[in-house]
């Protein structure tokens, strides 16, 4: 299948900046060859409705496998006046199987006041949905693949990927991730006096499960600020993660219906976070529902506990005065 509707090559090649040699435009073409023309329109680089600059700092062409699986090698430069940000990423055609694996998304500079992250996914989604709603039925998906990662990055910068992937889609890129993830929550929530049976946890299915998860313990982050269970664990758990080509509304999956309601923008955040909650499955809600039960009855002994300690030391003030 030739590129008959648009030169993505060319316009790489256009907005390069890096150091090294200019890539060969008709070189990348060959990637674009075997990618439906949905796609192409669909390339998530473009981001120019949403007043953003785009401009290529590397861009490698390469067969790998023997010359059956095209892979193309981006670092990509996205910015504004007020804000900018590196992606990095592998995009790989293995006949007309897309992988897109984000090898890093780092913003450079500008405050941390706008859902960057869900606008790449999103872009990414409708790139990889096209190419699947081109192909027809009973075929490998194509895919987004992360590595949602909280912790210090390379360059010594506190990351929340763990956390903000979770909220934008992703699942678990295999069974052993969500074991993992499952038994370091686990561990995380003991110590602050929360316990899961085998049959609560097993409710945990995706990585919104955990994000959602608020019983109404608050931790406190290094920030100073406090944050719900789930959430506080998240910030500090690193996890693989994947994204899969849903192109028909119905299939849909659990995670990125919980993402559309939280990063929704027609309604307030308080409304959101409800929202989402919704999506989820019953069974996730009931349980939810039996721990904040359990433990707002706990912190409500504890502030009773609390007052009454208080009313004590005043009498015994009182009482010294005499």
């Amino acid at each position: 299948m030739k590129n008959n509707n648009v030169n993505l090559g060319d316009i790489i090649a256009e907005a390069f900046c890096g150091k090294g040699k200019t890539p060969n435009a008709e070189e990348i073409n060959e990637f674009f060859e075997e990618m439906f023309p949905a796609a192409r329109e669909k390339w998530p680089f473009n981001f120019e409705k949403e007043g953003y600059t785009v401009e290529y700092d590397k861009a490698e062409f390469l067969y790998t496998q023997c010359g059956l699986v095209k892979n193309l090698d981006l670092t990509v430069n996205v910015g504004n006046e007020k804000e900018g940000f590196v992606i990095s990423t592998l995009m790989t055609l293995d006949d007309d199987v897309l992988s897109v694996r984000i090898d890093s998304l780092c913003r450079t500079r500008g405050t941390k006041n706008s859902n960057f992250g869900n606008m790449v996914i999103s872009k990414m989604k409708q790139f990889i949905d096209a190419q699947d709603k081109s192909r027809g039925k009973n075929f490998e998906a194509s895919r987004i693949l992360l590595d949602a990662a909280s912790g210090l990055d390379k360059n010594n910068i506190n990351v929340y990927g763990g956390y903000i992937w979770a909220y934008n889609g992703l699942d678990f890129a295999n069974e052993q991730e969500l074991s993992s993830t499952r038994q370091r929550f686990r561990e995380f929530a003991k110590k602050s006096g929360v316990e899961f049976s085998t049959k609560d946890l097993s409710l945990f299915r995706k990585p919104c499960h955990f994000a959602a998860f608020d019983c109404g313990i608050k931790i406190s982050l290094p920030s100073g600020k406090n944050a719900a269970l789930g959430k506080a664990f998240l910030l500090s758990h690193s996890w693989l993660g994947k994204l899969v080509a849903s192109p028909k509304k119905s299939e849909c999956p659990e995670e990125q219906r919980y993402a559309e309601a939280f990063n929704n923008p027609d309604f307030s955040v308080p409304k959101r976070r409800r929202m989402a909650l919704e999506v989820l499955s019953s069974s996730y809600r009931n349980m939810l529902k039996k721990f904040r039960r359990k433990y707002s009855e706990i912190k409500k002994i504890s502030k009773t506990e609390t007052y009454l300690k208080i009313a004590k030391m005043k009498l015994a003030k009182m009482l010294d005065r005499f």
